[in-house]
C-alpha cells in the first residue's frame, strides 16, 4: 500500500500526463485540420492552375495532384487514428487519476 505522499506524487504525475496528452492532442487536431483543409483546397483548385507543394524552404509544382491528394488522405487517416490512440489513453489516465483522487482522499 502508498503512504500520503506517494500517492500525491503519482497523483501530481498522473495530471501531468493528462496535460501532455492534451496537448499532443491539441497539435495532432491542428495537423489534421490543415491536411483537411489542404484537401479541400485541392479540390475547389481548377485544374488549369497550378498547384505547389512545399519541400523545405523550395515550392515544387505538383504534377501528379492525385497522388498529391492520395498522401494527404493517407495522413489524414494516419493522424486520426494517433488522435484516437491519444483520446483513449486520456480516458485511460483519467480513470487512474479519479481512483488516485479516491485514495488520497481516503488516506488523509
Amino acid at each position: 500500500m502508498f503512504g500520503l505522499s506517494e500517492l500525491e506524487s503519482a497523483l501530481q504525475q498522473t495530471a501531468q500526463d493528462i496535460q501532455s496528452l492534451r496537448q499532443q492532442t491539441a497539435n495532432i487536431a491542428s495537423q489534421l485540420r490543415e491536411f483537411q483543409t489542404t484537401v479541400e483546397a485541392l479540390e475547389e483548385q481548377a485544374d488549369d492552375k497550378a498547384v505547389y507543394r512545399q519541400i523545405g524552404g523550395v515550392l515544387l509544382e505538383v504534377s501528379d495532384r492525385e497522388s498529391l491528394k492520395l498522401e494527404l488522405e493517407q495522413s489524414i487517416e494516419t493522424l486520426s487514428e494517433h488522435l484516437e490512440r491519444l483520446g483513449s489513453k486520456e480516458r485511460e489516465l483519467r480513470q487512474v487519476y479519479d481512483e488516485l483522487v479516491k485514495s488520497v482522499e481516503e488516506s488523509a
